[in-house]
This record gives structure tokens, C-alpha cells and sequence, in this order.
């Protein structure tokens, strides 16, 4: 998708890093998403991601934990209490 018709707004599939927020929830399991080198991604922040429709890969949910971030996913638990 490029265009948001219903907000007529441009849709950016642009990955390049993680934006400066608390939390990310992966909802969709969108190809891009299994593209995501989570540290590189991250650039040194440290949102709580949700991965709510098994859309990371297991190497994917555990780099994000190592790198610091509380990782839950739907019907896995968590890495941390939340």
C-alpha cells in the first residue's frame, strides 16, 4: 500500500530505524517484517514490542530481547514482567 485513500495520506514502507516510541506492535505478519535486522533496526532504543500475530521470527523475538527490549507475543508470554 502507498496511499491511506480513506486519511489521503502517503504510506511510507520505509524500515530504515526504529522510531523514538515506547512501544511497538507488530499486528500483521507483513514479509518486510521478517526482513528486520532487530539491532540495526532499534539504532539503540529500547520500545516493549509485541509481536501479536507471530510475525518475527524466534531469532528475530530474541535478538530484540537481547538488545534490551521487553518482547511479548500473543499466546507466548514475555521476556520480562511487563
Amino acid at each position: 500500500v502507498t496511499h491511506w485513500d480513506e486519511l489521503d495520506r502517503p504510506v511510507s514502507g520505509d524500515f530504515a530505524s526504529c522510531p523514538d516510541v515506547d512501544a511497538v506492535v507488530f499486528a500483521v505478519p507483513h514479509r518486510e517484517f521478517r526482513a528486520i535486522e532487530p539491532r540495526t533496526w532499534l539504532d539503540g532504543r529500547r520500545p516493549i514490542v509485541l509481536d501479536a500475530n507471530d510475525c518475527l521470527t524466534a531469532a528475530q523475538r530474541d535478538a530484540f530481547a537481547g538488545a534490551g527490549c521487553i518482547v511479548a507475543s500473543v499466546g507466548r508470554g514475555s521476556t520480562a514482567p511487563l
